[in-house]
């Protein structure tokens, strides 16, 4: 027989198949470097995993679920933007007062990121201007200027 009584094999082959489906159901996972919370804080290496609505990141892509560094909800966010981080491709992530920024190795691999989040993002929270809208800015902003005493 094995070392593993076989009243914990079962045990063992559902834990097993339980982190197979955590994996499936993950939507995306890999290295990116985290600024802390604040500018003065360095970049640290983690493992995110972009699972349902929720991008958790770890130590290392073999940490536990306890192991959680950190986890941002993202119907909180308002908005995930590509942009250029500690001179690197990256991206940020509008998180209610909190803005994160995030940097990938290489533009594709940040892309892939920008691509996958945004579905995760409220679409109530982003508004593309219509051309009413802009008609109506910009008939506001005539008005505004002809007001204006001279």
């Amino acid at each position: 027989t094995t070392g593993v009584p076989a009243l914990f094999s079962g045990m063992v082959k559902l834990s097993m198949r339980r982190k197979t489906n955590e994996a499936i159901m993950a939507s995306r996972t890999g290295w990116l470097y985290k600024q802390g919370p604040t500018a003065k804080h360095a970049f640290k290496k983690r493992f995110f995993v972009l699972q349902k609505d929720t991008l958790k990141y770890f130590s290392s892509p073999k940490a536990k679920p306890s192991e959680e560094r950190g986890s941002i909800d993202l119907s909180t966010c308002s908005r995930v933007t590509a942009a250029e981080v500690n001179r690197k491709p990256g991206f940020t992530l509008h998180a209610g007062d909190r803005v994160f920024h995030i940097h990938a190795g290489n533009a594709e691999d940040r892309d892939g990121w920008v691509q996958r989040l945004r579905p995760h993002i409220p679409a109530t929270r982003f508004k593309v201007p219509t051309r009413d809208d802009t008609k109506a800015r910009d008939a506001t902003e005539r008005q505004s200027v002809l007001l204006e005493p001279e």
